[in-house]
């Protein structure tokens, strides 16, 4: 049996907000400026190294509250892409004759389940809403204290209990697409329609999975060195700053749904 982490509240983080000053406030001088440079400087300094002394106590905590218990990173990885790649063989095998405008399901429904991924990871991950504390627990007050900016690796094959979701996400998953297909099935009157979005749904899910291992692989790894990967690594680093990650770099996939929605930071993820 593989266990997962039982909701607890943490300490959070300030979240720092810019502050303009009044506008019939005397401007300042070039030595004041840049004594408050120094001073901000400072500040940064010392709450970037406290947050990083918390995520080392937060890490060995979480681990020892698993201590004793099983789990097998491998396991829970090869759990969770084989009952994906499982339904999605399923579906594709019961295609038949597919037409050239049943294909467009496919792109249709990777830009929506981006969308979807940018709408849960915003409005349930970082945010408390009813009956969804267990969703905000498991990302906010957990995976984002174990991760920050800076320190974005995981050690070891039991870390992966942090980084991908529990294997039962994913049959929760599958059951909710084979609605929408089933609908989508009934409104187009293509069989082949409701398949292919199931299939292409569910390829999206192991793609986030993916993506979101390859955002958290040491940076020694081939994975890291693969441009598209290294571009959604930066991406996704300047998400876990905790200043920003209830509003900037919600995708984990590809960031169009940040693109469209104005929570993308271009300058973040080209640095």
């Amino acid at each position: 049996m593989v266990s997962f982490p039982r909701t607890r509240l943490l300490r959070s983080f300030p979240i720092q907000a810019s502050v303009e000053p009044p506008h019939d406030e005397p401007r300042l001088g070039a030595r004041n400026v840049a004594g408050m440079a120094v001073t901000e400087a400072l500040e940064a300094d010392a709450w970037a190294a406290a947050d990083a002394a918390q995520v080392e106590t937060f890490r060995a905590e979480y681990r020892a509250r698993f201590a004793g218990r099983f789990y097998n990173g491998r396991l829970h990885a090869a759990t969770t892409f084989g009952i994906g790649l499982g339904a999605i063989a399923l579906g594709l095998s019961q295609l038949r004759r597919v037409r050239r405008p049943e294909l467009a399901v496919v792109p249709a429904a990777l830009v929506f389940g981006n969308l979807i991924e940018w709408l849960v990871h915003k409005e349930l991950l970082h945010r408390l809403r009813p009956g969804f504390f267990v969703f905000y627990s498991r990302h906010a007050l957990n995976h984002h204290q174990f991760f920050n900016s800076e320190r974005m690796t995981f050690d070891g094959p039991d870390d992966l209990r942090i980084v991908f979701f529990p294997p039962f996400a994913i049959l929760a998953s599958i059951g909710g697409t084979a609605a929408i297909g089933a609908g989508l099935a009934r409104l187009s009157g293509s069989r082949n329609a409701g398949l292919l979005y199931n299939a292409t749904s569910t390829a999206f899910y192991l793609l986030y999975e993916a993506m979101h291992l390859c955002e958290h692989v040491p940076e020694t790894s081939f994975a890291a060195r693969i441009p598209f990967v290294a571009f959604m690594r930066r991406h996704h680093a300047h998400h876990h700053d905790k200043r920003v990650m209830v509003e900037r770099n919600m995708n984990l996939t590809f960031p169009l749904a940040d693109a469209l929605l104005g929570t993308l930071d271009r300058a973040a993820s080209q640095s």
